[in-house]
C-alpha cells in the first residue's frame, strides 16, 4: 500500500512538474490585409478579487511570457465597495483595462465606461437560462476553462495520474451547448455576437504545494485574437471598436501559433468579419502559413457543410443565408473557433 502511495504521488509530481505546457513564445503581429492580429486575455482575475492574490506585475510577466499583447481584469464586484472608474494603463508593455464579473447565474463582464467606450460580455454561458440577461451584450465567452474544468474533473483526475502528458488537453473542448447558445441569440437578434475565451484565471489552485492555474499557463492555453486596423495603435478605444465590430476568433493556442488566420466573404475581402453580407459566391478561410495537421469544418447554424479544403484552409461556394463559422481541429481537438459571417 505504501508503494503504491508513493508511486501515485510521483505520478502527480510528474504531471505538474514535467509535462506541464511549455511557454508560449511571443506570437508575431502578422497582417492580415489591412489589419493586425492581436493577441490578449478577458476574464482575469487579480488581488482585486477575494479568491486571487496575483499581483498586476505578475500577470504583466505571464502576458509577456505567453505573447498577450492586453487584459482585462474582471475582478469580483464587492457591492460594498465605493464604485471608481479605473483608467486603462500599461504595466510592463501590456495593456490592462479594469472590469468586473457580476454572477446571476451566467456572469457579466464589464468594463466601464471611460475615454474608449463600454464593452460588455456575457460569460460561464453554459450557465445561462432563457431570461433576456445576454440579449444586449458587446460579445459572449464562447469558452471557459473554469467551466471545462468543472465539467471534466473526474477526467482531470484521471489524467493527473495516468496520463499526465494529457492533462491539460483535458481542457481543450467548446461545450455544444455554448455553440447553440450563440447561435440562438444572434439569431433572434438578427446580428454578428462576437465572441471571446475566458481563461477565468485566478492562480488559486494548488496540489502538493504546486500552482496548476498559473497565469502563465492559462494564458498559453486559450485566448482572444482581435484584428486590429493596422494604422492603429493598440489602446482601450481600438480594442473596444475591433471586439464590437466582430474582428475576433479564439484559439487554444497551445496547439499551434494561429496568428494572421481570417475568415472571409471574397466579394469583400480578407480584412474580417462581415458583419452582414449580400449573397456571395465563396466564403473562405485561410491560415497565415500551411498546416497538414489541420483539419477545418465548414458550419452553417451548427450543421456541418461540405467545403473544399486543403493545408492553408478551405472554401464554400454559394453559401446559403444564415449564420456561417468555421472551426480548426488539430487532432481531433478545437484549435481555432472564428467568429460568424451573416450571409443575407
Amino acid at each position: 500500500m505504501a508503494c503504491l502511495a508513493v508511486a501515485a504521488l510521483f505520478l502527480l509530481w510528474m504531471g505538474l512538474n514535467v509535462f506541464l505546457p511549455a511557454t508560449a513564445k511571443k506570437f508575431p503581429e502578422l497582417t492580415a490585409s489591412s489589419q493586425m492580429d492581436i493577441r490578449g486575455q478577458i476574464h482575469v482575475h487579480s488581488l482585486k478579487s477575494h479568491d486571487s492574490r496575483g499581483t498586476f506585475e505578475e500577470i504583466a510577466r505571464a502576458a509577456n511570457a505567453s505573447g498577450v499583447r492586453w487584459i482585462i481584469l474582471t475582478d469580483h464586484e464587492n457591492p460594498s465597495a465605493q464604485k471608481q472608474k479605473e483608467s486603462s494603463r500599461v504595466i510592463d508593455g501590456v495593456l490592462f483595462i479594469f472590469g468586473t464579473e457580476t454572477s446571476q447565474g451566467a456572469s457579466l463582464l464589464t468594463a466601464p465606461e471611460t475615454n474608449g467606450g463600454q464593452l460588455s460580455v456575457c460569460g460561464h454561458i453554459e450557465r445561462l437560462d432563457h431570461s433576456n440577461m445576454c440579449d444586449n451584450v458587446d460579445a459572449l465567452e464562447i469558452v471557459n476553462l473554469h467551466a471545462n474544468a468543472v465539467q471534466e474533473k473526474r477526467r482531470l483526475g484521471l489524467n493527473l495520474f495516468f496520463a499526465p502528458h494529457r492533462f491539460y488537453d483535458t481542457l481543450n473542448f467548446v461545450l455544444p451547448s455554448n455553440f447553440e447558445v450563440w447561435h440562438r441569440l444572434a439569431t433572434k437578434q438578427g446580428r454578428i455576437i462576437p465572441i471571446v475565451a475566458g481563461p477565468d484565471a485566478h492562480a488559486n489552485q494548488k496540489i502538493l504545494g504546486t500552482t496548476i492555474d498559473t497565469y502563465d499557463i492559462m494564458f498559453h492555453l486559450v485566448s482572444t485574437h482581435v484584428m486590429l486596423e493596422k494604422n492603429e495603435g493598440l489602446s482601450e478605444e481600438t480594442l473596444f471598436r475591433a471586439i464590437h465590430g466582430g474582428r475576433t476568433y479564439v484559439s487554444f493556442d497551445y496547439l499551434g501559433d494561429p496568428t494572421g488566420f481570417r475568415f472571409y466573404a471574397e466579394e469583400n475581402g480578407p480584412p474580417m468579419p462581415q458583419t452582414a453580407s449580400q449573397r456571395e459566391r465563396k466564403l473562405i478561410a485561410r491560415m497565415a502559413t500551411p498546416d497538414k495537421g489541420a483539419e477545418i469544418k465548414f458550419f452553417h447554424g451548427n450543421q456541418v457543410v461540405s467545403a473544399r479544403t486543403d493545408a492553408l484552409g478551405g472554401f464554400v461556394e454559394n453559401p446559403d443565408p444564415g449564420f456561417w463559422r468555421v472551426v480548426a481541429y488539430k487532432d481531433g481537438r478545437p484549435w481555432i473557433i472564428s467568429g460568424f459571417i451573416l450571409v443575407r
